[in-house]
């Protein structure tokens, strides 16, 4: 299971790693998790927080998406992430590999590769948080964006 780094010191903002849940969770309006993905993302954008996502994360969504929220929403909710200051960061062959050792060592459904590749990156990417709800992530030491602003204040 990779570690957390402690993060630079050097960073004037803070990194928050944004996963499939909350993507849907902010996409669909009657989704359960709806206004506490929106209040998130609103107080991680008024602390400046830089949102990343992995391309994995983006195939998942469209996959999920579909299901939830027909192509047109998907469409519509992947050109609204492209447009905006979000940044998509690239995977690779080491991030790959890291995130299979990682799903390797996974004992439950709840973890699924593409969440091993989303670690992979906080780790890479010494990221403060993961916007997800999912507590498969706190299972393996990282810290949800939830908890992260309940932190802080």
């Amino acid at each position: 299971m990779p570690q957390k780094p402690q993060k630079p010191t050097s960073n004037a903002f803070m990194i928050s790693i944004v996963d499939t849940d909350a993507l849907i969770g902010l996409a669909k309006p009657d989704d359960p998790l709806h206004a506490r993905a929106e209040n998130i993302q609103k107080r991680l954008h008024d602390s400046s927080a830089r949102f990343m996502l992995s391309p994995t994360t983006l195939a998942e969504f469209s996959l999920v998406g579909l299901q939830r929220l027909g192509v047109s929403g998907v469409k519509q909710t992947l050109a609204v992430i492209l447009r905006s200051d979000s940044i998509v960061e690239s995977v690779s062959n080491g991030d790959t590999r890291a995130a299979f050792m990682l799903y390797e060592k996974q004992t439950t459904k709840d973890n699924s590769f593409c969440d091993c590749v989303v670690m992979v990156l906080a780790t890479r990417l010494h990221a403060d948080c993961i916007f997800s709800f999912d507590q498969g992530y706190t299972k393996n030491g990282f810290m949800l964006a939830e908890s992260f602003i309940k932190k802080r204040q």
